[in-house]
């Protein structure tokens, strides 16, 4: 059986640098927590490593995010940000993998 796939509009605009910056850590923040949460009800070494690395991961993320909307807009230039999120529904093939 062939997966299905919906892709889904998560963002779609025009920001400031400062709008930019609070949207896109607003997100991140998202998956910051997720994984902290994960790390606390996880009794799986493997899921709490995991999310350890992606925490580290998502940090960086932040920090390049910061990094290239400071050097890119320092004359008022505006960030068109465009985000679409894409679901793929498969068969179950055993543990969940989560980034």
């Amino acid at each position: 059986m062939a997966a299905l796939v919906a892709d889904f509009s998560l963002l779609e605009g025009r920001f400031t640098a400062q709008e930019a910056k609070k949207v896109l850590h607003l997100l991140t923040d998202a998956k910051l927590r997720y994984h902290t949460e994960r790390i606390i009800t996880s009794s799986n070494d493997e899921e709490i490593l995991q999310s350890k690395s992606r925490i580290q991961a998502l940090k960086m993320l932040q920090q390049r995010i910061n990094d290239f909307i400071d050097s890119e807009t320092r004359d008022g230039r505006y960030i068109t940000l465009h985000s679409v999120i894409q679901m793929e529904v498969l068969e179950s093939e055993g543990a969940a993998v989560y980034s």
